[in-house]
């Protein structure tokens, strides 16, 4: 009886994590990171929440299509550059420094970012300037929809 009462614990448990794949993406510049998958709703709502700020990390985000994305940081607690990418993984609009908004942020007050987009790059603040990032660049990487 206490193998079930523990194996369903473990099973309540786990039905509220949210498990991301890891991919590596390159810049133009030859700079590889490891990046999160977030390809469902659910992990898209969550994006860099729980990783550290690295420069070797970033968060992935799929749409199912390419069309007119919105991108808003609410609840962060590190600066954001935002990159919208296209069908080809071509560089569409940049958003650098976007500032941290703290969980009880009014949501009028939060800046919202728009492009066309098939995929979101977020990536720590200063990563775009480092590397040089421009629009029509391309980024490489390999993504299973």
């Amino acid at each position: 009886m206490k193998k079930i009462a523990l194996f369903l614990l473990l099973l309540i448990g786990l039905n509220g994590c949210t498990f991301y794949r890891k991919i590596p993406l390159a810049f133009p510049d030859g700079f590889t990171l490891q990046v999160r998958v977030a390809d469902t709703y659910k992990k898209q709502e969550r994006g860099w929440l729980g990783q550290k700020n690295t420069p070797q990390k970033g968060v992935l985000f799929v749409f199912l299509r390419e069309e007119e994305q919105a991108y808003w940081n609410k609840n962060m607690l590190l600066d954001l550059d935002v990159i919208f990418l296209d069908n080809n993984r071509r560089i569409t609009a940049v958003y650098t420094h976007i500032p941290r908004r703290e969980k009880y942020t009014l949501n009028a007050e939060i800046p919202f970012a728009f492009a066309q987009a098939k995929y979101l790059l977020e990536v720590p603040a200063g990563t775009v300037e480092t590397h040089a990032l421009q629009v029509g660049d391309i980024l490489e990487f390999k993504e299973q929809v």
